[in-house]
C-alpha cells in the first residue's frame, strides 16, 4: 500500500477536483474535514469564505444573497480581495438582514420593508468598505486607458 498519498480537494459546488487553483475553505464539516470550493465556484455559487464567515449557524457553508440583492460585481471584488476579517461584521449584517427577508410568513409588511431597507444599507456599506482597493485588470489593461500595456 502506498504511503505517500496526496489528497486532492474536491469542490463542494461542482464536485470536481481542484487541481490547478488554490482551494478556498468555506466551512468545517462536523467530522472535522474542511469543505472547499474552487475560485470560479466561489463567485458563481456565491459562497462566503471561511476566513470571512460570520459566527452564524452551526458551521454549515453560507452564501451571499442572490442577485439583485447583492451584485455579482461585489462578490467578485470580495473574492479578489481575499481574507479580510475586518469585513466580517458587515458580512454578518448582510446575511442576517437577508435571512429576515426570507421570513415573509412571519413578518408584517412594515417589518419586511425594514428588513429589505437594512439589507440595502448593509450591502451599500460593504460595497463602500471594499472600494478604493487595487483591482486586477485582465488582458494587459483597459484599452481606454492610455497607460495600459
Amino acid at each position: 500500500m502506498p504511503t505517500n498519498l496526496r489528497l486532492v480537494p474536491v469542490c463542494i459546488d461542482c464536485r470536481k477536483q481542484i487541481r490547478d487553483a488554490r482551494p478556498v475553505p468555506v466551512a468545517v464539516h462536523s467530522e472535522g474535514r474542511i469543505l472547499t470550493v474552487g475560485p470560479d465556484c466561489l463567485v458563481t455559487g456565491r459562497w462566503i469564505p471561511l476566513a470571512q464567515r460570520p459566527q452564524l449557524g452551526s458551521g454549515e457553508p453560507l452564501n451571499y444573497p442572490p442577485e439583485p440583492l447583492m451584485p455579482e460585481r461585489l462578490i467578485r471584488r470580495l473574492a479578489h480581495l481575499g481574507p479580510r476579517p475586518d469585513l466580517r461584521p458587515l458580512i454578518e449584517r448582510v446575511v442576517s438582514a437577508w435571512a429576515l427577508t426570507t421570513l415573509k410568513w412571519l413578518l408584517t409588511a412594515e417589518e419586511m420593508t425594514d428588513a429589505h431597507r437594512e439589507l440595502r444599507v448593509a450591502v451599500a456599506e460593504l460595497r463602500a468598505q471594499t472600494r478604493g482597493r487595487l483591482h486586477a485588470v485582465p488582458d494587459g489593461g483597459d484599452p481606454s486607458c492610455g497607460d495600459s500595456a
